[in-house]
């Protein structure tokens, strides 16, 4: 199934028009539809970067200063982010033990 006829958005188009109608009055512009859509595609987007996860947070945010969303969708973006930054969290602490040549298996730890 081609997912672009299911979902005309990118994220990258999504994010634009939800950063430009953010804090504008949507139902009175007429775009209320445009919006919904395009932040529901940006909260179902598995994001592939830091950008992308902040980006969903700054929805998120706005959605929980409006009282939350109903579809759940945004429970699952803190979610998301919360695994994505323990993995960054583990990756960085990781690091410096990498460059040291120190071994990282844990046959040690116990």
């Amino acid at each position: 199934m081609n997912h672009s006829t299911l979902n005309p958005w990118t994220f990258e188009t999504a994010s634009a028009f939800w950063t430009a109608w953010s804090n504008k009055d949507v139902e009175a512009a007429g775009v209320g539809d445009q919006f919904q859509a395009a932040e529901q595609s940006l909260l179902s987007h598995e994001a592939r970067t830091l950008e992308e996860a902040a980006m969903q947070l700054s929805v998120v945010i706005d959605a929980m200063i409006g009282g939350g969303r109903s579809d759940g969708l945004d429970i699952d973006v803190v979610r998301r982010a919360q695994a994505l930054m323990r993995e960054v969290g583990r990756l960085v602490a990781l690091e410096p033990l990498a460059r040291s040549g120190s071994d990282l298996s844990l046959a040690g730890a116990r």
